[in-house]
């Protein structure tokens, strides 16, 4: 084995060099508590590191106080590029395609068990898009029941906040990142599975809106409105779908003059028009509802959007760009026309790993090719378009969140 990597696949070289800078600027940029039990610093591998997923820092908040390497499970989509998949390599991180099984990471993951090393996975699978934890995976729990190992939950609290998914530009406010020990190690007998899940679920639920409303910190940056209808595509008095703009602090509506304006502690403020949505969670539950119906009493497009681009892969492997056209949704299926005019159709119930990537990139399984679809407008959303076809693969399912009294898709 080459004799400038750990055991367990890391680099200590890359690690030590860029684990101090880089700590010092995430501490400068978004002001980092960190709360760490002496139970937990002194804890050594293997053992498994869980965490709520709110922004793309996570795993470096999450790994670097614990002064040790971390062999994050990560999306393979960060590996398509050389010198990202370079730096993934040194960080020892593990290729996982989203939402798609992936029997090929045990082995991995056994390895680094195997050296003592620390497993690290994001059980939501993808960052929040409201603020709030999104479903689990499923298969996190299997796997934890399996290994049997102590699980460490560390809990980011203000980090959407300071960078929210949607927006191109960060804020200075507060990040506080807790640690606990979620589970023993499974000495004599193995947890049941069920009380996995509902333990690592309970320990990793979180509200933005909750815990900023206790809190009431200001997170102060440049443009904090811009990209806002990435997130929100349907406006709440013209009801009119993927028109809204946004500009500054401000996200309106053309077609009917609707605005609001979004605050230093992430919630909206009147402009002129009195305020329907009082926070971002709120509209977007209401449009998730209203967005539902549409679904359900359309016979024709419920969104279209010209300028789209589809590329054609698979897992880590570079993309190619297959066409240029426009791309609408139907009740039952996502349709891609090209500028040369073939039209490519995509069954809502027939795609598999549904995900976005790097913020506002739309990417499936359909036929074992891996698809991804983006706009050359980066205001375009294809959150949208995500949502919607959830909802056509789910409709029956289309459920109450139980801990937050939401209506949500399984993901």
């Amino acid at each position: 084995m080459n004799q400038f990597l750990y055991r367990n696949g890391t680099s200590p070289w890359f690690f030590r060099l860029f684990r101090r800078p880089l700590w010092l600027w995430l501490k400068y940029r978004f002001n980092i508590q960190v709360t760490i039990p002496s139970e937990i610093r002194t804890l050594e591998g293997p053992y498994v590191l869980i965490a709520n997923h709110v922004t793309f820092w996570d795993p470096f908040i999450a790994a670097i106080p614990l002064q040790k390497p971390v062999r994050f499970i990560a999306s393979d989509n960060l590996f398509r590029r050389p010198l990202f998949r370079w730096i993934m390599k040194r960080l020892g991180a593990i290729p996982k395609t989203k939402f798609v099984a992936n029997p090929e990471i045990v082995s991995r993951i056994m390895d680094v068990i195997h050296h003592k090393g620390i497993i690290g996975i994001f059980p939501e699978g993808h960052r929040t898009w409201d603020g709030r934890t999104d479903s689990l995976m499923p298969e996190v729990s299997k796997l934890l029941t399996r290994l049997g190992l102590p699980v460490v939950r560390v809990k980011i609290s203000g980090g959407y906040l300071s960078h929210p998914i949607w927006s191109r530009f960060s804020r200075k406010g507060e990040i506080i990142a807790e640690y606990s020990l979620v589970l023993p190690a499974a000495k004599d007998h193995k947890f049941p599975e069920e009380l996995v899940f509902e333990r690592i679920t309970e320990q990793l639920q979180y509200n933005c809106e909750e815990w900023q409303e206790a809190n009431r910190i200001a997170y102060k940056g440049r443009k904090p409105a811009e990209y806002l209808e990435r997130v929100l595509y349907i406006c709440p008095v013209c009801e009119s779908a993927g028109r809204l703009i946004s500009r500054n602090e401000q996200l309106f509506c053309p077609d009917c003059g609707y605005s609001v304006r979004y605050t230093e502690t992430g919630g909206f403020a009147q402009v002129i028009h009195p305020l329907i949505f009082s926070s971002l969670q709120k509209w977007n539950d209401w449009q998730t509802a209203f967005l539902h119906g549409m679904l359900t009493g359309s016979s024709g497009a419920v969104f279209s959007d010209e300028n789209a681009r589809l590329w054609f892969g698979y897992k880590s492997s570079p993309l190619r760009k297959e066409a240029a056209g426009s791309v609408e949704l139907l009740s039952n299926e996502l349709r891609f026309r090209s500028d040369e005019g073939t039209v490519y159709r995509f069954p809502a119930e027939k795609l598999e790993g549904l995900n976005m990537q790097g913020g506002n990139n739309l990417e499936f399984y359909y036929g074992k090719v891996l698809h991804r679809i983006n706009f050359t407008n980066p205001r375009v959303s294809c959150y949208k378009y995500l949502r919607g076809l959830l909802l056509c693969r789910n409709r029956d399912e289309y459920i109450i969140h139980r801990n937050t009294d939401r209506l949500s898709t399984g993901t």
